[in-house]
């Protein structure tokens, strides 16, 4: 087998090989983020840092996972309202577009946007490329190849591609964007954008990881699309948690323009996200051993949890990891040894006990729930 991972050498954008490290030595991360059945099952624990380009601004991780380990199995994503809800507007906010009447959905996951859309408008042809799919296969073209392995010939001529929640799990992403460019039947591209700049001032640890490689500031994002003809005509903000981009094709554009954009501030707004992310780790530990004799649980499952055990967060003193999905409950985060039980019934027991909430943005959907209880001790990352 290939390795799991290997060094980045150039910018995963520009091709720069001007990268600066960010942590002073490297730490690890388990290559994966989705639940595992048992603990036979084989997971990767890997050497983690990440690099910032000198050139462009961009910060990625310094190691690459190999893409059928990160992404050959299918996974669990969070379950609350706050997800829901986006995929609700969003699906809204591509029904909006004028002359829809083809479209491609790029890393369809489990079909949730393609179900709404399709719920309101059945006439629309809907193709889905995603090697991992595991949604409704009804009224729609399943074809599962990553996009890059993708010809013309086999998607047609869809005049909308939708990207939500997958653009920045890319590996080459603007070249995915001068391949979706080359196609000159596509007028419109809709891309949900996670609205990363508010996940690193908010801390939520969903940045930077083995699946969201790269971090970039949403000015740079939208002048990437305008590198390769695609001018920004709608946005829409949702929750300071995504964005919802439409961009369409200029008539007058003729060819990629090779000056890259540049961050302005993503160096010192991803060393800040770490600097907190560590200090907090240490404050956690101090909490966990100066309380031996009350267990400890931490939510969610997910790598917001494996972020906080990569930045050394003390495992061996986690009882639990809690969840609310039932894809997760009584599986292993993987990577991980640690039991995942129920959410709702653990912060609902009368068992005196510490509770670590590191969901970032999600917290806000469960923290007054845990608070009800006073047997919970509960802090947030």
């Amino acid at each position: 087998m290939d390795s799991p991972v290997t060094l980045r050498k150039s910018c995963l954008i520009c091709q720069s090989n001007e990268l600066t490290q960010i942590l002073p030595t490297d730490t690890s991360l388990p290559l994966g983020c989705f639940p595992v059945k048992d603990l036979t099952f084989p997971c990767h624990i890997v050497p983690y840092n990440a690099v910032h380009c000198s050139a462009c601004g961009v910060v990625q991780t310094k190691y690459v996972g190999n893409l059928d380990l990160v992404y050959g199995h299918n996974f669990a994503g969070i379950c609350g309202t706050t997800r829901g809800n986006m995929n609700t507007l969003f699906s809204e906010f591509i029904l909006e577009t004028p002359h829809l009447s083809s479209i491609v959905e790029i890393g369809a996951g489990n079909g949730e946007v393609s179900d709404i859309v399709l719920e309101k408008n059945s006439s629309l042809k809907y193709s889905i490329v995603d090697p991992a799919y595991w949604g409704n296969e009804s009224n729609r073209t399943v074809l599962k190849y990553f996009f890059e392995d993708i010809t013309e010939d086999i998607i047609h001529t869809p005049d909308t591609v939708i990207m939500s929640h997958v653009f920045e799990h890319f590996y080459s992403p603007f070249n995915i964007l001068k391949k979706i460019a080359s196609l000159k039947s596509v007028s419109n591209i809709l891309l949900n954008w996670p609205n990363l700049e508010e996940f690193v001032k908010d801390r939520t640890y969903h940045v930077l990881n083995m699946e969201h490689i790269f971090y970039a500031e949403n000015k740079y994002i939208e002048q990437l699309f305008e590198m390769v003809g695609f001018k920004l005509s709608r946005i829409y903000s949702y929750n300071k948690f995504a964005i919802f981009y439409h961009f369409e094709r200029e008539v007058d554009s003729i060819s990629v323009s090779k000056i890259f954009p540049t961050n302005q501030t993503s160096f010192a707004d991803v060393n800040s996200y770490f600097d907190y992310l560590f200090q907090k780790v240490k404050v956690f530990n101090t909490i966990l051993d100066s309380n031996p004799d009350l267990p400890a649980y931490i939510w969610p499952c997910s790598v917001h949890t494996s972020f906080c055990f990569m930045a050394g967060l003390q495992k061996d003193k986690i009882k639990n990891i809690l969840d609310n999905s039932p894809a997760k409950i009584g599986n292993f985060l993987y990577g991980f040894s640690i039991p995942c039980i129920s959410f709702r019934q653990t912060i609902e027991s009368s068992e005196k006990k510490i509770v670590f909430l590191v969901g970032g943005q999600y917290t806000k959907e469960i923290y007054d729930k845990c608070i009800e209880n006073p047997e919970n001790q509960v802090f947030i990352l």
